[in-house]
């Protein structure tokens, strides 16, 4: 997962929302953390834009990611006045030895825990690397938005040096969705190279994340939707705000 796609992410990512991102950042520690971060993690970094940004705030930032692939790209484009701390690891089973103030996880990354073992799992390792009265944030597509997917069945585009065939298949579990991509990539002779990559996310009813949360022991789980800090349930993406 995130193999040779990493080398086309951050073209096919050039209209994602990184800005809403930190803005929604910045809405929510002025709103909800006790003190003034100074560290934070990013757990999920993929090409580092995000992580980028962040860092230009202020923030002291480590990253990491499950894709060697993707660390790589992200370690290519740091920039000196910024330095971040990228690695190679799993949310589900990583130890970094420090504690941060600030831990965010966005562009659906816990959709791709798909089971509640391994959601458990990467909340736990969370939890256990924030400082008292830090906070948690992460972001999910809704339920209703996997819906969406699984209706549509199929996506398309075409550009000049890249396109790609996307479709969406259901499983036998509830709003979990299949992600079968082949991507056609320009190559210097003007050739196209042809790769395929298959990803699976999930996502849960929002109740059920924040008894996963409160189990871990989180103490306030805020949720809100698209970017504001208001909650709407028809609302294609929700965030979670967690409170240690």
């Amino acid at each position: 997962m995130y193999k040779e796609m990493a080398q086309v992410y951050d073209e096919l990512m050039n209209d994602a929302p990184y800005d809403q991102w930190v803005d929604f950042t910045k809405q929510a520690v002025k709103h909800y953390s006790k003190q003034t971060p100074s560290c934070l993690l990013d757990v999920g970094c993929g090409t580092g834009e995000l992580s980028l940004r962040i860092a230009q705030q202020g923030y002291e930032v480590t990253a990491f990611d499950q894709s060697e692939q993707m660390i790589d790209h992200a370690m290519a484009k740091m920039e000196s006045e910024h330095e971040i701390h990228f690695l190679k690891a799993d949310a589900t089973e990583f130890q970094l030895n420090k504690a941060f103030d600030l831990i965010v996880s966005y562009c659906d990354v816990i959709n791709y825990l798909t089971d509640e073992n391994s959601l458990t799992k990467a909340f736990y390792q969370i939890y256990e690397h924030l400082t008292d009265s830090g906070l948690f944030i992460f972001d999910i597509h809704s339920q209703g938005y996997i819906d969406f997917l699984l209706d549509s069945e199929m996506f398309s585009e075409v550009r000049e040096d890249i396109s790609y065939v996307w479709f969406c298949e259901e499983t036998e579990r509830s709003h979990e969705v299949v992600h079968d991509l082949t991507f056609f990539v320009q190559t210097e002779h003007e050739l196209y190279k042809r790769f395929d990559e298959t990803h699976k996310q999930r996502t849960f009813p929002v109740e059920q994340y924040k008894q996963f949360l409160s189990s871990i022991g989180f103490q306030e789980v805020t949720v809100c939707s698209d970017f504001s800090l208001e909650y709407r349930e028809d609302a294609d993406r929700i965030f979670f705000i967690c409170e240690k």
